[in-house]
């Protein structure tokens, strides 16, 4: 069947200026045809070419710039989430469901065939629950490394008391699938967030079509950042990661330490 190509140019000027000529125009393929990257990608609902997704998911790829808002909205499955993080056909105030995929408007990549296939990313976090109904895919995958702390210390340090030590010359595993019950759960939330697979039921990640690789921190959701690390295991870590092939790593920061004199920092700041 022959198609029209346009020019990215062209493309973006029908979009009606949402986005910048010239900005994020790798995202674009050159046309809505055999000359893009993801030729394969069906265009009818239900057929997502190269998936993964569903059978009888309702998303397709626009094949031209006038399909665009129709392939967006074939994303927005309640599955897809809500911007308010709140389901209207539930009653109450509650946030009962994902509100990510709305924020970085995932739907337009979705659109537009990109959903991180042949892309491989890398998570360093607080393990994950492999048992979970989203992470059943061959695309989520655990790294393993060993090595021996550099350091003593204590992977948790948001409390009175520290726990969990660790010794200088102490073997550690690095096992992402292997998080202590008490630890997976931000470590499972962020998986879901980017990774969790498009099924139809609950949440999917934001990259569902990409491979990730997870590496867990050797603390938990309370450990924390700054001179606690073991930059041993930090360094086996990561390295795991990038000889897996991850480009890209996520990790998540921001804790406070409880258990440092945080009063001398008092008034510095205006």
């Amino acid at each position: 069947m022959s198609m029209r190509f346009v020019s990215r140019r062209q493309f973006l000027r029908r979009l009606g200026g949402t986005f910048a000529a010239g900005a994020g125009i790798a995202l674009f393929p050159a046309g809505f045809a055999s000359a893009s990257p993801n030729a394969n990608l069906a265009s009818g609902p239900g057929r997502t070419g190269d998936g993964p997704a569903y059978p009888g998911d309702p998303g397709f790829v626009a094949r031209t710039p006038g399909e665009l808002d129709a392939a967006k909205a074939s994303w927005e499955t309640p599955e897809y989430g809500y911007y308010t993080g709140h389901n209207p056909s539930n009653p109450g105030t509650a946030i009962d469901s994902p509100w990510q995929l709305v924020a970085v408007n995932a739907s337009t990549a979705y659109a537009l065939g990109y959903r991180g296939q042949g892309v491989a990313l890398g998570m360093m976090d607080s393990g994950y629950r492999p048992t979970h109904e989203g992470f059943q895919t061959g695309l989520i995958v655990p790294v393993r490394a060993e090595g021996f702390y550099g350091t003593s210390g204590f992977g948790y340090r948001n409390s009175a008391t520290p726990a969990n030590p660790f010794t200088a010359g102490q073997r550690f595993t690095v096992a992402g699938d292997q998080a202590r019950t008490s630890d997976y759960s931000h470590g499972t939330g962020m998986l879901g967030v980017t990774s969790g697979i498009r099924d139809g039921k609950e949440q999917h990640g934001i990259a569902f079509g990409s491979t990730m690789y997870v590496a867990m921190t050797g603390g938990s959701d309370t450990q924390s950042h700054g001179p606690f690390h073991d930059y041993v295991y930090w360094r086996t870590a990561n390295k795991a990661l990038v000889d897996a092939g991850a480009r890209v790593i996520n990790s998540s920061w921001g804790s406070y330490v409880q258990t440092l004199d945080r009063s001398r920092f008092d008034g510095l700041v205006p």
